[in-house]
């Protein structure tokens, strides 16, 4: 068990480092169904991937 703190921040950075994805595309969709609103930060979705979401609308991301 852990008693350290979860934060917004922590799991992006979580997300960003994860070495298991085999299509960046997952990663992105990821981040877009899970960081809506004020936490949705576009040149760090830009980023992510090594840039693989610059080129992914985060609009196109289906939430079904």
């Amino acid at each position: 068990m852990d008693d350290g703190e979860v934060t917004i921040d922590g799991i992006k950075a979580d997300l960003a480092a994860d070495q298991g994805f085999t299509d960046e595309r997952v990663r992105c969709e990821i981040y877009v169904r899970n960081f809506r609103h004020k936490q949705f930060v576009q040149a760090e979705y830009d980023a992510l991937g090594n840039g693989a979401c610059g080129s992914l609308d985060p609009a196109s991301v289906s939430f079904f």
